[in-house]
């Protein structure tokens, strides 16, 4: 009979080929790193945030991106809180259906402000 290993006895590694997991039927599987990054990747643009590099026009349009993320503002940005140091500005966009949530960081001056909306948007609110 085969001796189980406890987890914490395991081998730490730095790379590898496989990934042994377990299925739903209690069954086990491996996965190769290629295929087990792809899976990964496709549930990190869907629930995690993204950093974009695009510029956006209009913070009221934020719903109309399709990834939540980090998204850059300048002084050209409308609807955008009252930045002093628009060079280095992000916008944090989080969604759930109906519902949106932008948190606005100045990363030198240390300003944040937050809104929402849920059928109208709030006034940008300074934390």
């Amino acid at each position: 009979m085969v001796e189980d290993i406890k987890m914490n006895a395991f081998q730490e590694v730095e790379d590898y080929e496989y990934i042994y997991v377990e299925l739903a039927d209690g069954s086990q599987a491996k996965i190769k790193k290629s295929v087990l990054a792809n899976l990964i990747r496709t549930e990190i643009k869907e629930s995690f945030l993204q950093n974009n590099t695009e510029i956006i026009d209009d913070c009221n349009s934020l719903g109309t991106y399709e990834n939540n993320g980090l998204y850059w503002i300048n002084e050209d940005t409308k609807n955008a809180p009252p930045l002093t140091d628009y060079k280095l500005a992000f916008l944090f966009k989080l969604t759930s259906p109906g519902f949106y949530y932008q948190l606005c960081v100045e990363p030198y001056t240390n300003n944040r402000w937050y809104r929402w909306f849920s059928n109208y948007w709030s006034d940008w609110k300074k934390i």
